[in-house]
């Protein structure tokens, strides 16, 4: 699940920095950071820069529909940059379907791959599935076209979001446990300037769960 708070993504695409209403944060656009703690209670909790996004793709349509992206404005080769899928309206039916999409890898190389979606994948706002690379590479740097190979009963709307992986704090069984990774454990990853930080949860449990979290920064 997106913690994502800001406006629905436009359909021609953005680059995404700390002007942006992720998650309200102090770092700069000029100062580079270090993430020294993060420390919370709740599901699988990650922190992402969120680099790019889009919305404006549709569930009832089978055809191959084009995806504008921007390009990265952060980690330009694409080199760890992850894909998402994020749903921003939903479509309340939605048979099994599978998803192809064209992207460019960390090379600069045009790749495809696909990816088996269950019944009702189109619901709740803000699920937000992972994208994956095909054998042996190492990021994105694009996502140019998707296509569905079964509709959903109305349109809704989705989009792609690109971003880099800052960390990952793990809860076990996804069960309301306080965490933390200190500097030791997490690495210090470096928190580029005008970073936009986005958070996303991922539980093993069906249950509505909550979720504190808190972050240290360091200034480099």
């Amino acid at each position: 699940m997106s913690y994502w708070l800001g406006a629905t993504p436009p359909s021609g695409g953005r680059q995404c920095d700390q002007t942006l209403d992720g998650v309200r944060v102090f770092v700069s656009s000029t100062d580079t950071w270090r993430l020294g703690r993060m420390r919370g209670q709740g599901p699988n909790l990650y922190t992402f820069d969120r680099l790019c996004d889009t919305s404006g793709l549709v569930m009832n349509s089978t055809s191959s529909q084009t995806v504008t992206l921007p390009a990265l404005p952060r980690y330009t080769n694409g080199f760890l940059v992850e894909a998402y899928l994020e749903i921003y309206t939903v479509s309340a039916t939605a048979p099994a379907t599978t998803i192809s999409y064209n992207y460019t890898n960390q090379d600069g190389t045009a790749k495809s791959a696909s990816l088996a979606l269950g019944t009702n994948w189109t619901t709740p706002v803000r699920r937000t599935i992972p994208l994956p690379l095909a054998a042996g590479d190492l990021g994105f740097r694009n996502i140019s076209s998707i296509q569905l190979d079964a509709t959903a009963a109305t349109a809704g709307n989705f989009g792609i979001v690109l971003a880099r992986r800052l960390a990952l704090m793990t809860t076990p069984a996804g069960l309301l446990t306080s965490n933390e990774i200190n500097a030791f454990r997490g690495g210090l990853p470096q928190v580029l300037p005008n970073a936009c930080l986005w958070f996303l949860n991922i539980s093993s449990s069906t249950s509505a769960t909550g979720t504190m979290l808190e972050l240290m920064f360091i200034k480099q």
